[in-house]
């Protein structure tokens, strides 16, 4: 990375991290904001998108059925998981430090560090989580879609105040989520046999006795998500060490 932007990436970081670690009680927040309480605001706007009203208009003005809400949440659930997946083996190949492991003085609380130490800084698989979801968004609610946007700019300012991650890290990981993102919802709009086969696969959800096996993996998802996709990652690993 070139000297200017490491200073710039360390100025930034400093900046935020001192008064937010200067009060303990904000410095928590700004954990469970980036964590919990992020998680939480993800889940929940998924789930209002796969339990959309038939009729109501999507971001371009027509109306949008159930069935074709469904099918972009599974588009915009791979492109997610695919973005957040591709971060986290960049990350390990780069292997760079996070800020609080480096010389920079970067201040926290007892343990806010801890279990962190040993994945790379960049570029940040939160950030390609909360690049993802307002681009995917816009095509169903373009208001939705900024108020994400500003709410995930929080989110990423809130990692850096911590010193999980430097500025640069957020950017890339954000544009790798956005990437993923509008290249799954072009294929969507554009190839037909992915359209026809994503919507049969959304209509499978409300045909019994499948729908309850695909509610059960969909539930398996959903804790990967909350444990951000540790075995997933972990089985991409052994694979990989197997090849060798």
């Amino acid at each position: 990375m070139p000297t200017s932007i490491h200073l710039a990436d360390a100025r930034i970081l400093l900046w935020l991290n001192y008064p937010v670690a200067a009060h303990p009680a904000l410095f928590k927040f700004a954990l469970l904001l980036t964590d919990k309480l992020g998680d939480a605001a993800t889940l929940a706007t998924i789930a209002w998108l796969w339990f959309w009203r038939e009729g109501r208009l999507a971001g371009g003005g027509a109306p949008m059925t159930r069935a074709e809400s469904r099918a972009r949440v599974i588009i915009f659930a791979a492109a997610g998981m695919a973005a957040y997946v591709t971060a986290r083996l960049i990350a390990f190949a780069v292997d760079a430090d996070r800020p609080f492991a480096t010389f920079l003085p970067v201040h926290g609380i007892p343990g806010a560090f801890e279990g962190l130490r040993t994945y790379g800084s960049f570029p940040s698989d939160h950030a390609a989580l909360l690049g993802a979801l307002p681009v995917a968004l816009m095509y169903w609610n373009k208001r939705a879609a900024w108020i994400w946007a500003g709410f995930s700019l929080l989110l990423a300012i809130a990692r850096v105040s911590v010193g999980f991650h430097y500025p640069s890290d957020m950017v890339a990981g954000a544009a790798i989520g956005a990437v993923f993102t509008a290249a799954a919802m072009w294929l969507f709009d554009h190839v037909s046999l992915i359209r026809r086969l994503v919507l049969w696969i959304a209509r499978l959800f409300e045909r019994p006795p499948v729908n309850y096996l695909l509610y059960a993996l969909g539930a398996l998802a959903v804790a990967e998500f909350l444990m951000h996709f540790r075995h997933v990652l972990w089985l991409l690993f052994e694979m990989k060490s197997l090849v060798r």
